[in-house]
């Protein structure tokens, strides 16, 4: 993962890469990918996670 990238991200401005990495990883963030068109949630569903689509 690019942790450079999201430190410039208005989320994680003011962070370093490396303290980027550290909050990730406190919060057990994953990686996940899906093809153009796929539906990642549908509107009023009910969630129990943060998304940040890049």
């Amino acid at each position: 993962m690019d942790f450079a990238f999201l430190s410039e991200t208005a989320l994680f401005r003011g962070a370093a890469p490396q303290e980027v990495a550290s909050m990730l990883t406190c919060l057990r963030a994953t990686t996940r990918r899906y093809e153009k068109g796929e539906t990642v949630y549908h509107a009023g569903e009910y969630v129990t996670s943060f998304a940040m689509v890049l």
